[in-house]
């Protein structure tokens, strides 16, 4: 019997349809291979307070799609600008970025190609800024020798980034004693002779802060001893001093003063201002400043600005003459008033 050969299905287009239903079979259950992108960064940096960290964020992709950069976790201040896959990281960290010891910020960076995502973690490690000790406490201290005739106070220093501050005592009046009581504290204490206070008036406690790792820290502390005992040994007589009390001041200052100062045997060597707003009775601590003059007897000065609020302001006026051409054991000093202050109020209507 004759075949009819019309009803025999050509081979070639059979194969054509299964090679095109394979392929589509392939891309729609994704047997076809996809190559991820990549994120090409530093995955650590380290820094310290007060610097700039600036790197560069590059994303590509092995099939040439495009791709962007995403970011996450950018710390306070930090800056990420990105344009077509390429990105740059900026950042200053400050003083409050940071605690006493290093701190770790954890940035994250991502990119994508429709397929994969990819993240890459940045750790950034901010270190306090490594400063030298800093004095906090008072710079100058005023023993009166008619209320006490010892005096103890105090040294401190500031140093965030140490755990200890080794203190020395470099310099002091013979007879004082300083001892480190904590890890950045130290105290001082003295009794003066009466020798000493006829000698001198202005002593220097000189003190050196040492953190281990920079250079070490001088500071002098002086101590000014008022209302001593006038020497009896000594030639001539000690200066005399006018002024006219600061009325109350309705502003916030500066406060000019005058003091006209007769010395009869020599001349004036030192005019000092002496100044405070606490209490003086209670006060350890008075503020000093030295008085300038053209002609040797008027001198002047002012007391600083104060702040807004009522306030009461105490001082005194010393000055200390140069009797004594070879040193200063018989110089003379007075104070004004003698036993009591100034004062005046500031602030207000």
């Amino acid at each position: 019997m004759q075949r009819n050969s019309a009803s025999r299905a050509p081979s070639r287009p059979i194969a054509r349809t299964l090679g095109l239903s394979f392929a589509l079979l392939a891309l729609t259950c994704g047997c076809v291979s996809n190559r991820a992108p990549e994120l090409l960064v530093q995955e650590r940096f380290e820094i310290t307070v007060n610097q700039t960290l600036t790197f560069t964020v590059v994303a590509r992709d092995p099939e040439g799609k495009s791709v962007r950069i995403g970011v996450s976790g950018l710390p306070t201040g930090a800056q990420f600008v990105e344009t077509n896959g390429v990105g740059t990281f900026t950042w200053s960290p400050i003083v409050s970025d940071v605690g006493a010891s290093t701190t770790t910020y954890r940035v994250t960076f991502s990119t994508s190609d429709g397929h994969t995502r990819v993240e890459q973690p940045v750790e950034i490690v901010v270190a306090p800024e490594n400063s030298r000790p800093a004095l906090i406490t008072p710079s100058g201290y005023v023993l009166d020798l008619k209320k006490e005739g010892a005096l103890l106070f105090d040294v401190e220093f500031r140093d965030n980034d140490s755990p200890a501050v080794a203190l020395t005592l470099l310099e002091g009046p013979s007879g004082a004693q300083f001892v480190q009581v904590d890890t950045k504290l130290a105290r001082f204490g003295w009794q003066p002779t009466p020798e000493q206070v006829r000698e001198r008036q202005v002593y220097g406690v000189t003190v050196q802060a040492y953190d281990g790792q920079n250079d070490p820290v001088v500071v002098t502390i002086l101590i000014f001893l008022v209302n001593g005992p006038t020497t009896t040994i000594c030639q001539g007589t000690p200066p005399t001093l006018l002024h006219t009390p600061l009325p109350n001041q309705s502003g916030q200052g500066p406060f000019p003063l005058l003091v006209t100062i007769d010395e009869t045997d020599s001349s004036i060597r030192e005019a000092r201002l002496f100044y405070t707003t606490q209490a003086p009775d209670s006060a350890g601590l008075w503020s000093s400043l030295a008085l300038s003059s053209g002609d040797g007897v008027t001198f002047t000065g002012q007391i600083p600005a104060q702040g807004p609020e009522v306030t009461t302001v105490y001082y005194y006026i010393c000055a200390t003459d140069d009797d004594d051409s070879t040193s200063t054991t018989c110089d003379h000093r007075r104070c004004i008033p003698e036993a009591s202050y100034f004062q005046f109020t500031v602030g207000g209507n």
